[in-house]
């Protein structure tokens, strides 16, 4: 005897790239800055990033453009990679500098 799914486990849930009705993907309003010198994890973050709503992402190739990108204002959050050309040492994330942190809403 062969059992069907019942309810709502016969069809699994849309993917989060789907924007239907019943899923709403809804835009974060949050600047994110990724820099890595591989572009390949830089679009890869950057779709993951989209798919659940950022897409205020600005990117750098090497730590000086991050930097470069960050004193042109409005980056909110960062992500990058410890360890890329341009960015040497452990102290180079201090380059940043101070900067007020809001709580998301």
């Amino acid at each position: 005897m062969t059992r069907k799914p019942s309810g709502s486990l016969s069809r699994p849930p849309p993917p989060l790239t789907s924007k239907t009705d019943d899923y709403p993907i809804k835009e974060i309003p949050l600047k994110i800055l990724i820099v890595d010198d591989s572009s390949t994890m830089r679009r890869i973050i950057i779709n993951t990033l989209s798919r659940i709503g950022y897409t205020d992402v600005v990117e750098g190739e090497h730590g000086k453009a991050g930097l470069e990108k960050l004193a042109q204002g409005g980056v909110e959050m960062i992500i990058t990679d410890w360890n890329m050309p341009r960015w040497t040492d452990s102290n180079s994330s201090r380059r940043c500098g101070p900067r007020t942190l809001r709580s998301p809403s």
